[in-house]
């Protein structure tokens, strides 16, 4: 187990060289079998692939990671909707090594990711959280998140029907500006 505690953990953008040891804390996330909805087995998306996505620039992506020394322990994605009737919103995702959580490193993650959103001009950012994590619930709780809609038995996960539960937080308001308008011009 890591020893330390969030603040020998520094937050920084990611870097397209990260790209790799993202990956590789996704698949050990996704190997505790607990928290993600696909399964390790049932992504087909070959590895390269998934590393030149990374890569790739996303006009007002927010994209973080937590260091702890050279390893990388957390991560922070929130991806700005392109839709003008979406626009505005940004879609949150968080990944936590397991030998990191309880330690504030994801309250920072999710400090400065939401920081970073409000400074690219969003004004709403959502997620959706399994039911039953109900660490990550008290985290998002704590940062402002309501919850905004339930997806009953929305998964099967280990025999066991477990709901969805849509969150999100308004971190700035409404403005007409032509960020958030939804007229077409």
């Amino acid at each position: 187990m890591t020893t330390g505690t969030a603040l020998d953990t520094q937050i920084r953008a990611a870097l397209p060289g990260d790209a790799a040891a993202l990956l590789a804390l996704d698949r050990q996330v996704r190997a505790e079998g607990r928290w993600m909805i696909a399964e390790p087995d049932e992504i087909s998306e070959p590895l390269e692939a998934r590393v030149d996505r990374l890569r790739a620039e996303v006009p007002g992506r927010i994209w973080l990671v937590a260091e702890r020394g050279p390893r990388i322990v957390g991560a922070l994605l929130i991806t700005p909707h392109r839709l003008r009737r979406h626009s505005g919103v940004g879609t949150l995702e968080i990944l936590l090594a397991e030998d990191v959580r309880g330690q504030g490193v994801g309250r920072r993650l999710l400090v400065a990711g939401l920081e970073g959103a409000r400074g690219a001009g969003l004004r709403k950012v959502s997620l959706a959280v399994l039911a039953e994590n109900e660490r990550a619930i008290r985290l998002y709780r704590g940062a402002g998140f309501v919850e905004e809609g339930r997806r009953v038995r929305e998964f099967l996960i280990d025999g066991r029907l477990v709901d969805d539960l849509l969150m999100g937080v308004e971190i700035a308001p409404y403005s007409s500006s032509p960020l958030h308008s939804t007229s077409r011009r």
